[in-house]
């Protein structure tokens, strides 16, 4: 029964709940790695409600090695899209936060054909990566869980949003990219500022000088 409920929550969320690591809230510095399945809704058109969850699930079970080599936390799944998460030292090592969105989409590449034959769509995706400080904690009483209070957690779904407007499958921050120092073989193109919704002037701009990282 334990293996099962640290199978639902995430193990070392688990284990953090145990221990009641986060029962005082604490601020800290963390990535978050927004990764949205592309063309979801149209798939799901296609396929009909149960055959999409299974979709969904065969694309979220597929990219698990990936992420847990990157050493990235699963914080939650919110429909079509996974949310990873670093503490700042994990993520920058061996650039481990950007390099994960990277090794997620190659694995799906490597397993392309079964998903063809399978569900007829080779699945994409997008991301979005930020770095920023956030307050973690412990809530809820008849169900607990661990979460996440901050403006980079607004800031990441608003980036992962402006892909589409931009035309690119993958938006990291300045600030994520001055943290990590991008490897060779990762070009960057520098956006510029980018007018994300939600956010008023004085703030967009100085939380929005983005940068695309692509191969």
């Amino acid at each position: 029964m334990m293996f099962q409920a640290a199978g639902l929550v995430g193990y070392r969320t688990f284990m953090a709940l145990l221990l009641g690591k986060h029962r005082r809230p604490y601020a800290e510095r963390r990535f978050f790695l927004f990764v949205d399945v592309v063309g979801s809704t149209a798939i799901a058109e296609r396929l009909g409600a149960l055959e999409a969850h299974r979709f969904l699930a065969a694309v979220f079970s597929a990219v698990v090695e990936p992420i847990e080599l990157c050493r990235g936390e699963i914080y939650q799944y919110v429909g079509d899209e996974i949310v990873i998460t670093w503490v700042e030292a994990d993520g920058v090592a061996d650039a481990r936060a950007l390099r994960c969105f990277f090794a997620m989409r190659a694995a799906l590449a490597a397993d392309a054909n079964r998903f063809v034959q399978r569900f007829g769509v080779q699945p994409e995706l997008r991301a979005a990566l930020n770095l920023g400080e956030v307050i973690a904690g412990e809530v809820g009483q008849v169900r607990r869980a661990i979460v996440f209070h901050g403006d980079v957690m607004n800031t990441t779904g608003r980036l992962e949003q402006a892909t589409r407007e931009v035309g690119c499958f993958f938006i990291a921050s300045a600030e994520a990219l001055a943290s990590l120092g991008p490897p060779p073989e990762i070009r960057t193109r520098d956006l510029g500022a980018l007018a994300l919704r939600g956010r008023v002037e004085p703030s967009m701009r100085s939380a929005s000088k983005m940068r695309i990282a692509a191969l």
